[in-house]
């Protein structure tokens, strides 16, 4: 029976009417899944495993059981209030409010809410978090379902949320300078042109003046009792959900919401909640805004309308029908940029509920700097095509193959759903009344509608979505004395000339060959071994190609792959460096075989199959993932990327004009000036460190790229292929022997080559100014020589974990310093084996020296033991969590089979993790502090300031 329950006392026959209610809902249920005739007026279906209710006080809460990640749930507590509710002298508050949620509550003073779920390895490096948008605010982790009393004080913490935000003093002050640190952090070119934008694109709403990060000069000087205001307000059960989604009983659940949540009072004579509208508009609104640090061009045409929120059987028709009209569109949009001499480096469209009261539709493309009508014309002439001559039938029908063949899969899955992913379903039903419908509902539908969609049906959609107001057209770019762009009425011009001009009909180009016309005999293995305590298999092939897999149950209808080969791009000279490194993406971007780009899409129309060639620095290979169902696609993409690389001088010509629009700014953006002088100092200036810029891009010839990608993909003898997912492991081994093994061998024996580079030594300092943000990005680089094993990586990443729950601590939490501090560890043995340490923050300019001595403070606490027990053992029990469910993960498996092969650890350190985290102590710990944190002899320190800050900062860290 439909679970759509209320914990209100409810007199006998309100209780009947709901019976009622959903006898004729599943009537109406039945009828759709008999494919009769559809009441499109009838409500949508909900998952009949669904548990709705709400309390007397007005709180709503969702619940399902689901059993994926096992013995976990993902608890939500979501309020249906933003930042467009703050009253003026509150802007930034309900972020702030946000923030302040995890900083003390009623019943978890100061930091014990942290404390408490760090101990059970749930905190805030373990899915711990929050969000804050314009209509919505939530709150989410992740908690262990095996401990009910642990159970109950996590939805105590929800509850705390709700009503019992402590918002102590002291604390206040702290988490002041985080958020303006945070503020700090969004400001540059990307949120000076968004303001420029919002403020046209919203014009006339609430929205164009409440940004979720708020005014600086409030977060700096409010009193408490304004975001008391606020919360006392906002934070009220009318306006709440609880969404739990785990592995649990249901039943359970529901009574432990009620009991944690009950208590709460209803709130007499609430503030009324406003809707903000944005206003319509008959006119074309033009934004141009250009700035001098922006490293890229765009332009976008947005056209505002109503929601759609899937109330009714007619809602949910008319999203399938939106999304196979983007879904078509954004084929043709592809298709023009892979022109020799494209209007757009990379385009898009899609139809999103951008606010509460509005719906976008947009299409948007990144662009060559000096291209912003060519852009403009060519995608207002696409949408004008579209909605004039509509789309082919076999356009249609492609779309429509895909759309099926999604829900098929998701269908495949229903039982390996992740809860993670289910919760969002229920927020956005809350927040915006989105559907509740199952993915078995959501086929049935499927059935009926999609084959009834015509293209009259697309053709009302697309006047719909392209209409004749509510247009605004956003250009953006750098600012540059030598870059004129065009008008406000050379732009209009250019749409309302796009809008009249005569138009050809879509050509549909496709080729009827077959993807795949070789004729194979297998060449069967040679030999092959069982890794039993792994769960794994070895297969040698006759070619030499090496396979290992593992047949898993963790996700119904997925393949994983990765394949690999020693080599890479440092076997050719300096001069070949950029070509080599730069081929495979140049060849995935042109199609493979026969077919290009274009044909190559519409081929593969209905499968679910990928390949990605790729060349690093040492080694080349593949990357791919499949269906069950499409094995064979993705093993034929293999051989053809293998064999039969695809690379004229057309589409190289198109991949480079794109390249070039990427790289033809970034010289302007403040970051990429740093991070160059940074990697220059790190790797002692040599000449194989750098990025790729554009007078490199301009050497490249596509007949040599295409020579070097030959030669790599030219020798499968010392190839590796790594496979793990649902599979038939005779038909995987029958595609091995077909496909594999009949990849080219020269047995050429190839190395990793040494190319000299190496980290720097010695202590080395930076310091770059670029950009007009008050803020500082600083980096810490430092390095050494190591043994580098299976027990080295663990104890360096575990290393990483403390450090940044120290530097989290220290840095961010005791002293308001920064919103975000990172460090993470890197081991390698090629060319020789060593390892790197990075740390990397960002603050205001003038707190830059007083926290860079700060870190180096609490690098020396850790190397001189002075670590508190507590810190280990929430390394130690985040990641024994974590590794319950990574061993049920396929991605999991593929990544550390391949890492482990790749380094050639012994096969069995593939499980060595669980002993390493029990061996972990507080003297290890300290030890490991001691061999790797050598800061002393060998660092690499920059700082970036803005341009205007004087040049006499001190560059020397002094302790």
């Amino acid at each position: 029976m439909l679970k759509v329950q209320d914990s209100m006392r409810e007199d006998k026959g309100l209780i009947m009417m709901k019976i009622t209610s959903a006898m004729l809902f599943l009537l109406i249920c039945g009828l759709i899944f008999a494919q009769t005739t559809i009441d499109y007026n009838a409500p949508m279906p909900v998952d009949p495993d669904l548990v709705i209710g709400k309390l007397p006080n007005g709180l709503t809460y969702y619940i399902k059981e689901n059993h994926k990640p096992e013995h976990r749930a993902e608890l939500r507590l979501v309020e249906n209030v933003g930042s467009v509710q703050e009253d003026a002298d509150q802007q930034g508050l309900a972020h702030f409010t946000e923030h302040m949620a995890f900083r003390g509550t009623t019943h978890f003073p100061k930091m014990a809410m942290t404390d408490f779920l760090d101990s059970l390895g749930m905190g805030f490096g373990n899915e711990l978090n929050g969000y804050t948008t314009f209509d919505q605010t939530a709150y989410m982790f992740q908690f262990p379902t095996e401990n009910q009393e642990h159970l109950r004080k996590a939805l105590r913490i929800l509850s705390d949320w709700a009503s019992g935000i402590s918002f102590e003093t002291d604390i206040l002050e702290i988490e002041r300078g985080v958020l303006v640190e945070e503020w700090r952090g969004g400001q540059g070119a990307q949120q000076r042109i968004f303001d420029k934008q919002r403020a046209v694109l919203f014009a006339g709403s609430q929205y164009a003046k409440r940004m979720p990060i708020g005014k600086v000069e409030v977060l700096q000087s409010f009193k408490p009792d304004i975001i008391k205001r606020f919360y006392h307000d906002w934070y009220r059960p009318d306006l709440q959900a609880v969404v739990a989604v785990g592995d649990f009983d249901a039943k359970q659940m529901e009574q432990m919401i009620k009991d944690s949540f009950g208590s709460i009072p209803k709130v007499e004579n609430p503030r009324p909640v406003i809707t903000y509208e944005i206003p319509d508009h008959d006119s074309v609104k033009v934004v141009i805004a250009t700035d001098k640090e922006a490293s890229y061009s765009q332009v976008a045409l947005n056209w505002k309308h109503d929601r759609i929120n899937n109330k009714t059987l007619s809602d949910f028709r008319q999203s399938a029908l939106v999304y196979l009209f983007t879904n078509m569109l954004d084929k043709r949009l592809e298709e023009l940029s892979k022109l020799p001499d494209p209007p757009f480096s990379y385009v898009y469209n899609y139809d999103y509920n951008a606010l509460r009261s509005k719906s976008n539709y947009i299409m948007a493309a990144f662009i060559p700097e000096k291209g912003v009508l060519k852009a403009v014309t060519a995608l207002m002439t696409e949408a004008q095509k579209a909605k004039r001559y509509s789309f082919t039938q076999a356009e249609l029908g492609r779309a429509k193959q895909n759309i099926m063949r999604e829900a098929e899969q998701i269908l495949a899955e229903k039982d390996k759903q992740e809860s993670g992913n289910l919760v969002w379903n229920y927020i956005e039903n809350f927040s915006n009344e989105g559907p509740l419908i199952d993915i078995e509902q959501t086929i049935s539908l499927y059935n009926v509608i999609i084959d009834s969609i015509s293209m009259d049906d697309i053709n009302q959609v697309c006047r719909e979505l392209i209409t004749d107001n509510n247009l605004v057209v956003t250009v953006s770019g750098p600012d540059k004395q030598e870059l004129q762009y065009p008008t406000e009425a050379e732009i209009l011009t250019a749409i309302n000339l796009a809008a009249r001009e005569e138009l050809i009909s879509y050509d549909d180009r496709v080729r009827t060959e077959n993807l795949f016309d070789v004729n194979l005999k297998p060449r069967f293995a040679k030999s092959e071994k069982q890794y039993k305590n792994l769960g794994l298999k070895e297969w040698k092939l006759s070619n030499g190609v090496k396979v290992l897999l593992k047949q898993t149950d963790f996700m119904n209808d997925e393949v994983l792959l990765q394949a690999y080969s020693p080599g890479g791009y440092n076997l050719y000279s300096l001069e070949d460096k950029f070509t080599a490194s730069s081929a495979a993406e140049a060849v995935k971007d042109s199609g493979v075989g026969i077919f290009d780009a274009t044909t190559l899409v519409k081929k593969l129309t209905g499968k679910i199959a990928d390949i990605t060639p790729y060349i690093y620095d040492s080694e080349e290979g593949f990357t791919g993932n499949c269906s069950k169902l499409d094995l064979e696609t993705m093993f034929q993409l293999i051989y053809l990327y293998a064999t039969s690389p695809r690379l004229d001088e057309e589409s190289f010509t198109s991949w480079k004009a794109r390249t070039k629009s990427w790289l033809d700014n970034t010289a302007l953006n403040p970051r990429s000036c740093f991070n160059d002088s940074v990697t220059a100092t790190l790797y002692n200036h040599h000449p194989r460190a750098r990025e790729m810029k554009v007078q490199d891009l301009e050497k490249i010839e596509w007949r040599r790229m295409l020579e070097i990608y030959q030669d790599r993909f030219s020798d499968f003898s010392d190839f590796t292929f790594v496979i793990v997912g649902n599979f038939d492991e005779k038909i995987l081994k029958d595609y091995c022997e077909k496909y594999l093994a009949n990849l080219p061998s020269k047995n050429r024996k190839e190395k990793m080559i040494d190319t000299g580079m190496r980290y720097a030594q010695d202590i080395n300092e930076i310091k770059v100014y670029k950009g007009q943000d008050e803020k500082s990005t600083v980096e810490f680089y430092f390095n050494g020589s190591c043994k580098v094993n299976a027990r080295t990586d663990f104890e360096c990443k575990s290393l990483s974990s403390l450090l940044n729950e120290k530097l989290m601590d220290n840095i961010r939490e005791a002293r308001g310093g920064v919103y975000a501090i990172y460090a993470w560890d890197y081991e390698t043995k090629y060319p020789i084996p060593s390892y790197l340490y990075t740390i990397f923050m960002q603050c205001a300019p003038d707190k830059a020296e007083e926290l860079s001595i700060a870190v180096i403070g609490t690098l020396d606490s850790l190397k001189a033991g002075l670590i508190s027990e507590k810190y280990v053992n929430v390394v130690k029990t985040t990641k024994q969590k974590q590794l319950e469910t990574d061993l049920k993960d396929n991605n999991w498996w593929k990544e550390r089979i391949y890492k482990v092969l790749q380094n050639n650890y012994p096969l069995n350190s593939i499980l060595s993790d669980e002993k390493l985290i029990n061996d972990l102590n507080l003297k290890k710990m300290q030890k490991t502090a001691k061999t790797y944190l050598n800061y002393d002899t060998n660092l690499v320190r920059g700082i970036l300031y803005p341009e205007a800050r004087p040049k006499d900062i001190p560059a020397k860290i002094k302790r």
